[in-house]
């Protein structure tokens, strides 16, 4: 298992370098990535190149064995080039559709290949800084070269003018287009609309600057790509952010990297263990069940909490992460991360922080090898994220949903009942991999295509649960004829007659059925059967009366259709009936709540299950059979455990010889 964090040697005195490599040693420390802010650097001027410093650094990771993670350094334009041409601010309202960043950048990325392509220490490039928000991706800057590329991309999407006022139903409000250069990008003063932006032109929009962004680092990456086809690609993840469609980009990279948290309260907070295992989750997703990585997911203010660096790395792993650089090699001394958890703080290699930094690094190089390059099994459950839907979502009458929110939501039950659970597009198989669950958490936006994948799974046996406001538009966020979610009205046995958005802090009641009694919020439908049953009704509200939570059996399977957003207690409730009847069985059973439970898969089929307790006391876990305990200390490692007691915060590795050994 791959460990380290982010070297920055440009922001330190040279003469402290060898001290850091020494204590990377000291530290277990197998892999950083570097490079990252370093084009100033490298370029001071424009065409005057600076290697020295950088071939330095290499050669001092490569003699102590540890390898890199090669940034191209893209992500932080140096001052001159900013003077120049104030477009290329990576400020949140950047151009990625201009000249400019491509030319100087990918000019950069051809030096570094070409220096750098077969140095011993370089195993991995990674492209850019972090991709998401922030990065020119939520809000285009309006120039004449992003209208431009705008128009382009829609020639390209669309074909037609014909086909882009259907698409975008032009007809409303008189803004047929009759020449593609009437076509303004909508947000911006002399677009036409803007007094009621369309949700058609808004959504692709987000898909334009998305395409955009991603065409960026493509650029760089077929770069490298050309000179260095032997080293992987990779990038990072703002964890579940909106503006990166993950799984489109996970198509054009070797590894999936997740990067940092979004501050101090996700990731050290009372709430982080769910948000970071939804957002594992769905990285390693995105790769399709491959490995992926880690990237600096500590605090943004403050140290890691006593452990928490541990059991953070650990949930990283047994989520599937094969490398792990939790946090930033060594806080600097000013800026903007001076106050930003790192494994060398401020207080020195004498700290608690570097201790833990220090135990962790030969904890996970005692892990068993055959743990590296396993795969997470046992799953049986599948949430659906899509972030064109998120994107529609956001524009729509449901928009107080929050569509992370919703994720989170339904992906925290799952996590306590200890079912393992993959994030997947709707667009992927879920009859191959063996799913007895798939949940659809609102999925506003859904083509016919995906609707007919979700009812073939349900028709062959699987079991289904719908969230309210689901199939509602199409891929150009105009309704789906027939009536309400018609995509989904043979498969879920329902017709919604009305949809009601509830007000901020209005409620409806809802009785019955495993959900039990609890409450809906921000949505209700009024819902007609159609052959399913009513296994909760709304005691109040705009629907009182009426169905809440639907049972459908079709073909060999069952869909249920949630019309509500419930509360959490109703949600557990039901996703735990839901798991029962589709038999989604836990990794482990009967461990207690707060134990996060998994399953690694290695090639010769040794089965890993990692304990890890993310509550304030300590857990008590029973075995269903003995297995071995490979990471405490001490213990014989062929002595068979039948109990794991994890105090808060403990980390468990156990492992099971595979049938027949």
């Amino acid at each position: 298992m791959h460990y380290g964090g982010d070297w920055n040697p440009e922001q330190w005195p040279e003469k402290t370098w060898g001290e850091d490599v020494r204590l990377m040693t000291e530290a277990a420390i197998t892999l950083v990535r570097t490079g990252t802010h370093g084009w100033a650097r490298t370029e001071p001027a424009p065409g005057a190149w600076d290697f020295g410093w950088l071939d330095r650094a290499l050669d001092l990771l490569a003699d102590a064995g540890v390898d890199v993670v090669l940034s191209t350094m893209t992500g932080g334009p140096p001052p001159w080039l900013l003077r120049r041409h104030p477009e290329a601010a990576p400020d949140g309202t950047a151009c990625p559709s201009g000249p400019v960043r491509h030319t100087y950048a990918t000019r950069l990325v051809e030096q570094l290949a070409r220096r750098y392509g077969d140095h011993p220490a370089v195993a991995l490039w990674h492209i850019g800084d972090v991709y998401g928000s922030g990065h020119g991706c939520a809000r285009p800057c309006g120039c004449e070269a992003c209208e431009e590329a705008f128009r382009e991309w829609l020639r390209a999407r669309y074909g037609s003018l014909d086909a882009l006022n259907s698409a975008w139903t032009t007809a409303v409000r008189s803004q047929t287009y009759g020449a593609w250069e009437e076509v303004r990008l909508p947000g911006h003063a002399g677009s036409a609309g803007e007094c009621s932006p369309d949700p058609a032109r808004l959504l692709d929009r987000r898909r334009f600057t998305h395409d955009a962004l991603l065409g960026c680092f493509l650029a760089e990456r077929e770069v490298l790509r050309a000179l260095t086809p032997e080293v992987p690609v990779t990038t990072g993840f703002l964890p579940l952010d909106g503006s990166v469609d993950q799984f489109g980009w996970a198509r054009h990279q070797d590894v999936v990297a997740l990067g940092p948290a979004a501050g101090s309260g996700e990731a050290a907070g009372t709430g982080g263990p769910l948000a970071a295992a939804a957002a594992f989750d769905a990285a390693r997703g995105a790769g399709g069940g491959q490995p992926w990585m880690l990237l600096d997911h500590g605090p943004a203010e403050g140290p890691w909490p006593p452990g928490a660096l541990r059991l953070r790395a650990w949930q990283a792993v047994a989520q599937g992460a094969d490398a792990v650089l939790p946090a930033p090699w060594r806080q600097p001394r000013g800026g903007a991360g001076r106050f930003r958890a790192a494994l060398v703080p401020h207080a020195g290699t004498a700290s608690r922080m570097f201790t833990e930094a220090r135990a962790l690094g030969h904890e996970l190089a005692a892990a068993p090898a055959q743990l590296e390059g396993s795969r997470v099994s046992a799953v049986r459950a599948a949430l659906v994220l899509d972030w064109p839907s998120r994107w529609a979502l956001e524009q729509s009458p449901a928009a107080g949903l929050d569509a992370p929110g919703l994720l989170l939501r339904y992906h925290a039950p799952l996590l306590r009942s200890h079912v393992a659970c993959d994030v997947v597009p709707p667009g992927r198989d879920l009859t191959g991999p063996g799913y007895r669950l798939v949940v659809v958490p609102h999925l506003h936006l859904l083509s016919v295509l995906d609707a007919r994948r979700l009812a073939g799974y349900v028709r062959g046996g699987g079991h289904l649960l719908v969230g309210c406001c689901s199939g509602i538009v199409d891929e150009s966020a105009r309704l789906h004829g027939n009536g309400w979610a018609a995509p989904l009205r043979e498969l879920l046995g329902v017709t919604v007659e009305e949809p009601w958005p509830l007000a901020e802090g209005v409620t409806v009641p809802v009785e019955g059925g495993p959900a039990g009694s609890g409450h809906g919020s921000a949505w209700a439908e009024v819902l007609t059967l159609d052959g399913a049953e009513a296994v909760a009704r709304f005691t109040g509200g705009p629907a009182a009366g009426g169905p809440a939570v639907t049972r459908h059996s079709y073909g060999d399977g069952v869909a249920w259709y949630v019309a509500t957003r419930l509360d959490a207690g109703a949600l557990e409730r039901l996703l735990g009936a839901a798991c029962a009847r589709a038999g989604a069985e836990p990794v482990l059973p009967g461990l207690p709540r707060e134990v996060q439970a998994a399953e690694r898969r290695a090639a010769d089929g040794t089965r890993f299950v990692l304990l890890l307790n993310h509550g304030a006391r300590q857990a008590r876990c029973r075995l269903p059979q003995p297995m071995r305990d490979v990471l405490t200390p001490g213990r014989d490692a062929d002595a068979p455990v039948y109990q794991v007691t994890l105090p808060p915060g403990g980390v468990a590795v156990l492992s099971a010889a595979p049938p027949g050994a």
